[in-house]
């Protein structure tokens, strides 16, 4: 056996693995549909990861305003004397 030979049995051998990965997560790699599909869900899955990693900052970024702004608030009314005694 050749170094040809070895290589297409190591092509083989991997492409068959893949497959039977992918298709054990589902995805018949065999249609290409169903690639397309799969390509489409794992895009989907990337678009609500980083809008959901957004609204997390924005939330966070909120929050922080608030709490910042309720203690100048209150440091403001303390320096006036209406505050709370």
């Amino acid at each position: 056996m050749d170094d040809e030979d070895v290589k297409a049995v190591a092509r083989a051998a991997a492409k068959e693995a893949v497959a039977e990965v992918f298709l054990a997560l589902g995805i018949s790699i065999e249609s290409p549909d169903a690639v397309i599909e799969a390509q489409a869900d794992f895009r989907f899955t990337r678009d609500f990861r980083k809008s959901t990693d957004a609204v997390k900052r924005q939330g966070l970024l909120t929050m922080t305003i608030l709490l910042v702004s309720g203690f100048a608030g209150l440091v403001w009314m303390a320096i006036r004397g209406s505050g709370p005694h």
